[in-house]
């Protein structure tokens, strides 16, 4: 793990990265992850292990006032590949990106694919977008302390962008070409997707699964004395009265 404290990781991501293992030992602290699977079965110990391990390498990169992955720079934003992650996270190819299909399907990291005009005229693909969802902070109770330190981390970035002698808005430019482009997915992309889908039925099952994940993590906001499991079982049981009203 990267450096702690001034001129390390930021308070709120060493935290989260501590309090990840506790997925590992009770899997129902995240139900959307659990299930990212589409099965009714509990993940598997070993991919429980690929997913934190790469979860905890997002979160020392991650960019704390966009919550986005890679390292803001003086010519722009680098966005880390999954290549990269997991290198660090020192875990094959293989494993990493179906860790991080698993991270997608859950709703934990979102990703656009960002793509730029060359000279010639032609499309380049980008490295993609990666986010962290604020509610991953939410469900192991850093909700309020993550408000608290972006506002910091985005006072950094404004000094950040003056030594740069880049404006703001220079930065919120490049921020909206780097997440509005959207490449469209090639046939190949659109295979490899059509094999990875799940079947109808069990992507209901999953959506459903992951709002009860969001209104855990509302729940753990406006609770925080409440555990996770106790969060997880007020967030089904709501969840089911919604469904049968």
């Amino acid at each position: 793990m990267q450096e702690r404290g001034r001129g390390g990781i930021p308070g709120v991501l060493s935290a989260l990265y501590d309090r990840l293992e506790q997925y590992y030992h009770r899997p129902s602290t995240i139900p959307s992850l659990n299930w990212a699977n589409g099965s009714r079965k509990q993940m598997s110990s070993a991919r429980r292990e690929a997913c934190i391990s790469l979860l905890r390498v997002i979160v020392e990169v991650t960019d704390l006032s966009s919550l986005r992955v890679g390292q803001p720079t003086s010519e722009g934003f680098i966005n880390y590949t999954v290549s990269y992650l997991a290198d660090r996270a020192g875990i094959s190819l293989h494993r990493a990106r179906r860790a991080f299909r698993d991270l997608r399907r859950s709703g934990l990291i979102s990703v656009s694919q960002a793509r730029r005009l060359n000279d010639q005229g032609e499309y380049r693909g980008l490295p993609a977008v990666k986010q962290v969802n604020p509610l991953l902070f939410a469900i192991f109770g850093l909700g309020q302390r993550l408000r608290y330190e972006r506002k910091k981390a985005s006072q950094r970035l404004k000094k950040k962008a003056a030594k740069w002698k880049r404006s703001l808005g220079d930065v919120a430019r490049f921020k909206l070409f780097a997440g509005g482009q959207l490449e469209e997915p090639t046939p190949s992309q659109h295979a490899q997707r059509k094999r990875h889908r799940l079947p109808e039925r069990a992507q209901v099952s999953l959506e459903r699964r992951r709002q009860i994940m969001l209104l855990a993590a509302r729940l753990q906001q406006e609770n925080p004395t409440w555990t996770a499991r106790e969060c997880n079982e007020e967030a089904q049981r709501l969840s089911l009265k919604e469904l049968l009203a």
